[in-house]
């Protein structure tokens, strides 16, 4: 592993009321393991599910567009991604400084985000 890969690889969590084996669409990730837990719960609740899913994952990420809202993240579509993409990021980021205090990735291309292990949380 290049030295590069070493100090941009990224650690992150992402909670699910299902079990996931790939990740489509646009994905959010968070380095924060208490919250993507309580994510995980929370969607679980909602569904009437009695167990949620953390998802541990890594991936790399070498440019990457900083937002300073959650709101500018959350209103990302495929259309600003690929916009993003063509000027050579190739994911967002959300650092949680600002109303909401929650971390969040979104890598662009779902191929690099590798699954290290799914954990059941209960409710």
């Amino acid at each position: 592993m290049k030295l590069f890969e070493i100090l941009n690889k990224i650690t992150a969590y992402h909670g699910s009321d299902h079990k996931i084996s790939e990740f489509t669409g646009i994905s959010y990730f968070t380095p924060q393991e208490d919250v993507a837990k309580g994510y995980a719960r929370g969607k679980a609740k909602i569904n009437k599910k009695k167990v949620g899913y953390l998802h541990k994952v890594t991936f790399t990420l070498k440019k990457i567009k900083k937002f300073s809202t959650m709101q500018q993240i959350g209103a990302l579509t495929k259309k600003n991604i690929e916009d993003l993409k063509a000027e050579g990021y190739d994911g967002a980021y959300y650092d949680g400084s600002g109303n909401y205090p929650v971390a969040e990735y979104i890598p662009f291309n779902l191929d690099i985000v590798k699954l290290v292990s799914v954990e059941e949380v209960k409710l």
